[in-house]
């Protein structure tokens, strides 16, 4: 059990995070018994931190706390033991002492990880589908039905992807499959056993077919990794990969034809794999290399090979296969974007940690494993980093959205620190940015988001540290901090929007906005004095009771005027940015009057907002 210092060091420095919770602890409420419950569910994280006797302070852009102390510490801490001994589906033994700072008692209570045959732990006046939560980062989140069956299905150990698909049988089989198997595994174990199977026996080791009621059926990972084409429409019709081609950095304007190019993919992975990272190879820019032990340049992909392949690989193999709908590969004209179903399992903070690997589909991954597809279990991601970075390219950019179930990792096709950034970096000389601070900048500039775990990649630095540099960025009004706690992110700030000519009030919500941004004249901004004048004069008739017609009519106008985030025209109209997204700009994405320009993630956090014109709408 940590001592309360080092836990304080933490939590002032980085915030609350999935190990540590703080909490005033007035009395032992819903909340500390939601928190106990997400600890105890979370797989592999080994129980959490709950700190009682912590405030955390208002009105502060960045997390910071002070020790409030709690009340009767040891009535709070028979309260606290007997409310995990009795509101639960189980009995939970939390390790609880008292530590005294600044004439102040905190209460500090290590609760342990659950069993996997205890798990759910519910709150038993909630039951089950209500009272189950698990530890998101630094939120307690209500376990939704997928939760619920992942937790169900730890206790007999058996994965979805071993499950048997009793509608197929033994002749669903791809043979040309089996061959790429045995083809791919030899070349790395020559002499392994199971090459010296049968094809029925072979299948069988891995977990390919099940038998039922005296006959054999593909599993969901046999279907997948060896099915017949045929066989994978019938049973998964939208189990496929799109891949698609966009000529410019942003995704198409057009709604009905967002892209320039489709090619869809359906067939076993073992033959889909290959021909997509061939053709994500011929597709981006290729540099010549001049190889130490050769007289003759090589003509190779800018993004190393073994990159793409893990990226592809990491979507296919990890991907939620419960949820229909199609894995997304966009080529544009600057980067890659791979767009999955289903959340990351690894915590964000555990990405690239040598070791960490939370398979969701073990049948498969163990089978693209052998064939070296993927790197060593657990090293995958930290491959990728450490390529990327020896190629001079951003370090990939790793999206987990848990609300909307997605994964998403991008590639830039872009030099990271070019001598036009060096150059730009001169606008900065007096803010004395050490290497690594520069180099976030450049990030910042490039992939528009930054956050603590980036930070970390990018320049190898621990936890802390990488917190009291964006801190000190932030102090210098270099980047912007969005959202709070563990979600934490960072976007251009102030000084970053002036070094482009930019004033700080217009922020660009993409690459082809920014063009536009960069060429407006630096006295513009997105307030009424500067607005076009019958935008401008209908606002400045609005009162503040307008009717929701009257601000919708405004709010159309603006969004057809230029594209525009929600705080952007919350701060126009002098309105709350969450009442102006709830009231209005959710219902007017819902009745086809306004587009996202981020389509596929509305919950981007560069989301904007476009009108549509009444043709289009049509």
């Amino acid at each position: 059990m940590l001592d309360f210092d080092e836990l304080w060091e933490r939590l002032i420095s980085v915030d609350e995070t999935d190990t540590i919770e703080a909490k005033r602890g007035s009395d032992i409420g819903d909340s500390v018994l939601e928190t106990i419950s997400a600890f105890s569910n979370e797989p592999e994280l080994g129980g959490g931190y709950l700190l009682l006797g912590i405030a955390k302070k208002e009105n502060t852009l960045f997390p910071d706390y002070e020790i409030v102390g709690v009340e009767n510490p040891d009535n709070l801490q028979n309260n606290l033991a007997g409310r995990c001994r009795t509101d639960f589906n189980i009995t939970i033994r939390p390790q609880i002492k008292l530590e005294q700072r600044n004439g102040k008692t905190v209460l500090i209570a290590f609760i342990p990880e659950a069993q996997p045959s205890q798990k759910p732990v519910y709150i038993k006046k909630k039951d089950v589908k209500h009272g189950a939560y698990r530890r998101i980062g630094s939120t307690d989140a209500k376990c939704v039905d997928n939760d619920l069956e992942e937790l169900y299905q730890a206790r007999n150990s058996q994965s979805f992807d071993s499950m048997p698909v009793t509608t197929t049988s033994i002749n669903d089989i791809d043979e040309r499959a089996v061959k790429a198997y045995r083809r791919l595994r030899s070349e790395i174990k020559q002499d392994a056993e199971e090459l010296t199977y049968p094809d029925d026996e072979l299948l069988d080791s891995l977990g390919a077919t099940a038998k039922v009621k005296g006959e054999y059926h593909l599993t969901t990972a046999g279907l997948l990794l060896f099915g017949k084409p045929s066989a994978l429409r019938r049973e998964l019709p939208m189990m496929r990969v799109d891949y698609m081609r966009v000529n410019g950095r942003e995704w198409l304007a057009d709604p009905e034809r967002p892209y320039d190019d489709l090619i869809e993919y359906r067939e076993p992975l073992l033959l889909m794999i290959p021909r997509i990272v061939a053709q994500i190879e011929e597709d981006i820019p290729r540099i010549f290399l001049l190889p130490a032990d050769s007289i003759q340049r090589k003509d190779v992909p800018l993004i190393p090979r073994r990159v793409i392949r893990e990226a592809v690989v990491n979507a296919l193999m990890h991907r939620s296969y419960r949820i229909y709908g199609a894995t997304q590969i966009i080529r544009f004209s600057n980067r890659i974007e791979i767009l999955n179903q289903g959340f990351s399992l690894l915590p964000t903070e555990r990405f690239g940690e040598r070791g960490a690997t939370r398979p969701r589909n073990p049948q498969i991954a163990n089978v693209i494993h052998e064939v070296d597809f993927a790197e060593t279990k657990g090293t995958g991601i930290r491959r990728m980093f450490d390529m990327m970075k020896d190629s001079n390219l951003s370090v990939p950019l790793l999206e987990s959205d848990r609300v909307k179930d997605t994964f998403s990792i991008t590639l830039s096709t872009v030099h990271f620190m070019e001598q036009a950034d060096v150059e730009w970096l001169k606008n900065f000389s007096d803010c004395s940015l050490s290497d690594d601070e520069a180099k976030a900048l450049v990030f910042v500039r490039k992939n528009e988001v930054i956050n603590n775990y980036i930070y970390r990649e990018l320049n190898r630095v621990n936890v802390v540290e990488a917190s009291r540099d964006l801190l000190r960025l932030r102090d210098l009004e270099l980047i912007e901090t969005r959202s709070k706690g563990a979600g934490t992110y960072y976007v251009a700030g102030k000084r970053m929007w002036e070094a482009e000519g930019v004033t700080p009030q217009i922020k660009a919500t993409n690459s082809t906005d920014k063009a536009l941004a960069v060429e407006l004249n630096p006295t513009d901004k997105p307030n009424v004095p500067n607005l076009p004048v019958h935008i401008a004069e209908a606002i400045a008739n609005l009162g503040q009771r307008a009717s929701f017609d009257e601000i919708s009519f405004i709010i159309r106008k603006l969004c057809a005027w230029r594209t525009l985030q929600v705080t952007d025209i919350a701060e126009i109209l002098k309105r709350n940015p969450q009442y102006i997204q709830e009231k209005y700009m959710r219902p007017m994405i819902r009745s086809g009057e306004l587009r996202y320009t981020y389509p596929n993630n509305p919950a981007h956090p560069h989301q904007a907002y476009k009108a549509v014109s009444k043709s289009k709408k049509k």
